[in-house]
């Protein structure tokens, strides 16, 4: 099946704003894939169809992307699909670029000074493919709003479209914790991660309650050594 077949094929499965829209996409997914050099709007121009007007405004008006990458990923990848999740530092200079700030490079192994996209992908488990559904930039941060509750909310105001594909979102360390977990859970989401090294867990205490004594209940019953685990609270299978 030709690109321009499939993309067809997708738009006319998913809500357009507009007829010219409709062609605009058409014509947009081939020439991505033949444009040579640098992918901007004048070097589109000198490749495509149109003027480099028409493709700036085309690519300022919005597109569902998501919609259409998902019901692209449904039929192009199989069945056992997860959601991986993972945003991504840029490097930017300057002083008026929409977002810029300090974010944490994972390269680096320290913040710098850029831009950050929080990267959606739909992966296929039998094939160990994957397809890009999204990428969201970190801007408007509602006051007294955590980046990890902004990521969070990332994921469940496009809950929607990924639960159809599935319900398991992969993550690296950083998010194994509060408030990103009960978020997702709280969604109908399914986490899995892993704990980072610096994570402190304890045994509950299941023993019996000491009647007539002072103070609050014993809830804790020592640290776990994941190198050591104790019998009585597990049991190898």
């Amino acid at each position: 099946m030709s690109v321009k077949a499939l993309t067809e094929q997708i738009l006319r499965k998913i809500s357009t704003n507009n007829r010219w829209q409709y062609r605009f996409m058409l014509h947009l997914f081939p020439l991505w894939l033949a444009v040579r050099g640098r992918y901007n709007f004048t070097n589109l121009s000198r490749w495509g169809e149109y003027g480099e007007d028409t493709y700036r405004q085309n690519f300022a008006r919005p597109f569902g992307w998501l919609e259409f990458n998902a019901e692209l990923a449904s039929q192009q990848l199989g069945q056992h699909l997860a959601i991986a999740f993972d945003p991504c530092f840029v490097p930017k200079s300057g002083k008026h670029a929409a977002g810029i700030g300090y974010f944490c490079s994972g390269c680096a192994g320290r913040e710098l000074r850029g831009l950050e996209f929080s990267g959606i992908a739909a992966v296929d488990l039998a094939d160990k493919a994957a397809l890009h559904l999204e990428a969201v930039q970190t801007v408007g941060l509602k006051e007294g709003e955590s980046q990890l509750a902004f990521y969070a909310r990332i994921l469940c105001e496009r809950k929607e479209a990924l639960l159809r594909l599935s319900r398991y979102v992969a993550a690296d360390a950083y998010f194994a914790r509060e408030p990103f977990v009960n978020t997702l859970l709280g969604e109908g989401f399914h986490l899995i991660t892993r704990l980072r090294k610096d994570a402190r867990l304890r045994y509950l205490y299941n023993g019996p309650r000491l009647k007539r004594r002072r103070g609050r209940p014993k809830t804790y019953d020592g640290r776990i050594n994941p190198y050591a685990l104790r019998e009585d609270h597990f049991t190898p299978c």
